[in-house]
């Protein structure tokens, strides 16, 4: 996360000297192989000093009310189209972000640079702080 925020930081001051592809896409990469087959949410990071985590699954472990508890999971990402469900939107203990993540076709960024892509990610981010 804290890296998510210098790269920010660097792009909000204009500068974009040593933001190459491989950061823009590494945390992609890390989210796209470990994302579970079997309805369970994977951790992808932890805050060593607090314990918070951020985990990636399925429509099936955002769904499943027992799954969250075990998991302690109170604040959800929704990356699919917006027409899909955020299940327990009206549950006081969630949280929800709807991140369409097709969207980047309409992006109003130009997500061919490096900053493009940390404009239209920015949202996100500032929901997972």
């Amino acid at each position: 996360m804290a890296q998510i925020k210098a790269m920010m930081n660097q792009l909000d001051n204009g500068d974009l000297n040593g933001l190459g592809s491989d950061d823009m896409f590494s945390l992609g990469n890390k989210v796209g192989d470990r994302v579970s087959r079997y309805g369970q949410p994977d951790v992808i990071w932890e805050n060593k000093e607090t314990g918070g985590k951020v985990f990636v699954g399925c429509h099936t472990s955002a769904s499943d009310l027992n799954v969250l508890g075990e998991n302690e999971i109170t604040h959800i990402v929704n990356t699919q189209g917006m027409d899909s469900e955020n299940y327990h939107e009206k549950n006081e203990k969630f949280t929800y972000l709807r991140f369409s993540i097709g969207n980047h076709y309409s992006s109003p960024f130009d997500l061919n640079t490096n900053e493009g892509i940390l404009r239209f990610m920015n949202p996100l981010w500032t929901f997972l702080e």
